[in-house]
Order: C-alpha cells, then structure tokens, then sequence
C-alpha cells in the first residue's frame, strides 16, 4: 500500500484577532522620555483584556493538539499526515471544535461593545476609536478550518517537460515520499518513548504525584500506533501491543499505596520495554 493510497494531507487553518494595536505615539514618547533612539523599541496596546479573549483561545488550544496528536510530519509547509482510516473520526472532532470555535466567537462579538466601554478605563488616555473593527469586520478576524489535499505520487506529472527534467522531479518526488514514511515512522517511537519515558521517570520518584492521564496516556497513543504506522512496521506494531498490554493492565489506584511496591514493580516493567523500543530504534537510525 502506498502513501498516497494510506494517507491525505491536512492542514488546520486558524485565523485570530491579535487585539493588539502598534501605539507608534507612544513609542516615540517612551524612547524620547529616556534619550533612546527611535528604533529602541515599540509600545504595543492590548485592545482587549487578554481573559475575554481565553475562551477562544482554549479551543483553538485543544484544537491544534488534536490535529497534532492525530497527524504525522509531512515535508510541506503547514500540512501533516493524516491516515486514511482517521479520517472520518478526525474531520468529526475538528467539526466539534470548529462549532464551538464558532460559538465562543459569536459570544465575544455579541459582548464586544461592553468589552470596550471596560477597556477604555484600562487605556485611559492610550484608548482611540480608531483601532477598533466594527462587529462585522471583527468576525472575518476569526476563522478554524480545515483544508485537506490528496499525496502525490510520482506519475502525477502532467506537464510537457523534456525526459530528463521529468525523470528528476519525479526522483525527487519519489524521494520525498520516502523521506515522508521514515519520518512518519520515527515520530511514532519518539511519541511513545516520550510518553513512556515520562512515566517512567514519575513512576520511579518515590511518592511523586501524578494524574491517571499518565496511564491513560499510554493506552490512548498505543491503540493508535497501528493505524498510523504506515509502513505497517512489525516491531512498532509489537512494540505497541506489548505496552498496551501492561498499561491496560495496571490499577491506576494501586500506583499510589503507601508501600510503592506495586508502583515499582509497574515502573519496572515500563523502564524494561522503554530499553527494548530505544534498542529497536537505535538499531533502524542510530542514536536518537
């Protein structure tokens, strides 16, 4: 099965309003007030108070970590890897997000004159009309979307080109995609050793605290890997369902008895197969 075959590229799309505003007046005054030459720095207005604007950024937050965590590297600008299999579930999620994108913007520009008649004490003589964009205006500042564009592949040429400037694009290409799938593959064992290691690392510090999310973490990336290992490598494939297992098995709350033995024994296991995926990993590309 090829790339293009097991994959699309993705790309999510976000657009804000930065709500900040060059004051170059004021810029100046502040450079002249100490003697500084003009190019010394910049004086920059908040235009709204950044808590208003917290809202949208906690979904656009949550957003980019779900497309982050469910797409892999690709050699092009702002676009990622997204196998086909996710498709379905990821354009659902991103749907979620983008409806409540939408309703946190609807509910900043509803209340955006009140946020303004607030602001103006908070800027007191820096506050100027002018800076301002109408409602209108304001919501074309504010756009989540999701642009989504097939793999190419080597014979996709349609161009009249002499035989041997063809051939390099499409050796390039063919490169490219290559490149593509190993680093696909290495970014999935540097997520699981990561997360792994993490655990590890909070598992051996004896009464250290942590959130069942340090588990759960683990179970979550593990179910993925076989969907999102492209080249359907066998030891990642093994790697994952090794881990799973042990994850899958642990009683969260039996991590935190007094004694640690439980926790020591489970970080044990963690610490033996974090070894086993590094020796596997050094052994495809060297080390990390």
């Amino acid at each position: 099965m090829t790339l293009a075959s097991s994959a699309v590229l993705v790309s999510l799309h976000v657009k804000q309003w930065s709500a900040r505003k060059l004051d170059r007046a004021a810029s100046k005054e502040v450079c002249e007030a100490h003697s500084a030459h003009s190019s010394a720095g910049n004086f920059n207005k908040q235009l709204i108070r950044k808590m208003d604007l917290k809202p949208i950024q906690r979904v656009v937050n949550s957003a980019r970590n779900y497309h982050y965590e469910n797409t892999l590297p690709w050699d092009h600008d702002g676009a990622d890897l997204l196998p086909s299999r996710h498709f379905v579930t990821y354009m659902a999620k991103i749907t979620d997000y983008k409806a409540e994108f939408q309703k946190e913007v609807d509910k900043f520009i509803e209340h955006y004159p009140e946020l303004l008649t607030s602001v103006m004490n908070d800027l007191s003589s820096l506050y100027n009309s002018d800076d301002y964009p109408s409602q209108e205006k304001l919501r074309t500042r504010f756009v989540m979307d999701v642009r989504v564009t097939p793999i190419p592949e080597s014979g996709d040429f349609r161009v009249d080109l002499p035989a041997k400037e063809s051939k390099k694009l499409q050796d390039e290409l063919n490169q490219r995609l290559t490149d593509a799938n190993q680093a696909a593959e290495k970014d999935l064992y540097m997520r699981l050793y990561t997360t792994l290691a993490k655990a590890v690392v909070v598992l051996k510090t004896p009464g250290k605290i942590f959130r069942n999310s340090l588990v759960l973490n683990i179970i979550e990336l593990t179910n993925k890997i076989p969907d999102m290992n492209f080249n359907q490598s066998p030891e990642l494939n093994q790697h994952a369902k090794d881990l799973s297992i042990i994850a899958k098995a642990i009683i969260i709350d039996g991590l935190r008895e007094e004694d640690g033995k439980y926790r020591e024994q489970i970080a044990g296991f963690m610490e033996s197969e974090l070894q086993n995926i590094e020796a596997t990993f050094t052994a495809k590309w060297g080390a990390a």
